[in-house]
C-alpha cells in the first residue's frame, strides 16, 4: 500500500507552463509599441490534464500592456479559463495595501484571492524604475511572491 502511494503522488503532482514561450509570437509587438520592459516569471503552475495553455495580448499602447494566460485559445480572462495576467504600466502607482519582500531588495504588495459571487485571482504588484509591473494568478501568497521574483530575476523578455 505504502509503494502505491509513493507512486501515485507524482501523478497528482502539478506541472508547469513556460510562460515566455507561451507569449513569445507577441512580444515583439508588445515592446515595440509599449515601449516598456516586459516582465513576466519563466513559469506558472498549471493543473495536469488541463486544456493546452495559450498567451495572449489583452491591451497594449504607449507605456502599458496587459496579457493573458488561459486554457484553451480566445479565453480573455473569462473564470472558466483563466491562467494569468501580466500588466506592465509606466508611471502608475501601486495601489494595494500589503508589503511583501521581493527579490532584489524591492518591495512589493500583495492581495490574495477574494471571494464574492465569483473569486477574484490574487495579485502582486512592485515597481521597478518608473513602471509598475502587477501579476494576477489564483495562487498563495507563496506562490505570487515566486511569479514575482521569477519575473524580477528574468529581466526584460
Amino acid at each position: 500500500m505504502v509503494a502505491l502511494l509513493v507512486f501515485a503522488v507524482p501523478a497528482f503532482a502539478a506541472s508547469s507552463a513556460s510562460v515566455p514561450s507561451k507569449l513569445h509570437s507577441v512580444l515583439p509587438k508588445v515592446r515595440s509599441k509599449s515601449g516598456i520592459a516586459v516582465r513576466l516569471p519563466s513559469r506558472v503552475p498549471v493543473d495536469p490534464g488541463t486544456p493546452a495553455v495559450h498567451g495572449a495580448i489583452e491591451q497594449v499602447s504607449k507605456g502599458q500592456y496587459h496579457l493573458s494566460l488561459g486554457y484553451g485559445r480566445g479565453c480573455h480572462e473569462a473564470t472558466a479559463c483563466f491562467l494569468a495576467a501580466f500588466f506592465g504600466k509606466r508611471g502608475a502607482a501601486l495601489d494595494i495595501k500589503r508589503k511583501v519582500s521581493l527579490a532584489r531588495g524591492i518591495s512589493g504588495r500583495f492581495r490574495p484571492i477574494t471571494c464574492g459571487a465569483s473569486c477574484s485571482a490574487a495579485e502582486i504588484q512592485w515597481k521597478q524604475g518608473r513602471v509598475a509591473y502587477a501579476i494576477q494568478y489564483k495562487g498563495s501568497k507563496k506562490q505570487m511572491v515566486a511569479l514575482a521574483n521569477s519575473a524580477i530575476r528574468g529581466g526584460a523578455r
